[in-house]
């Protein structure tokens, strides 16, 4: 997994690509795209779960990121 530095630069230029390739719409899309297949596990726990759902998805994901944060609710 890359680091998130290195992810907001690749996901930046990505964008700046998208854009140049078909406008904003090209952009939503992508969103859409990765919306529609990789986020459902989080959809899923907050129907399941609430406000708790979102904390347990984003622990994990921030947590395997190796992120600086803290989780306030």
């Amino acid at each position: 997994m890359i680091s998130c530095t290195e992810f907001i630069l690749t996901y930046n230029e990505l964008f700046k690509f998208l854009d140049k390739k078909g406008g904003k719409k090209k952009v939503v899309n992508f969103w859409e795209g990765i919306s529609d297949n990789f986020l459902q596990n989080l959809e899923s726990l907050v129907k399941e779960k609430g406000i708790q759902g979102m904390k347990e998805y984003w622990t994990h994901t921030l947590t395997e990121e190796n992120a600086n944060y803290k989780m306030v609710l």
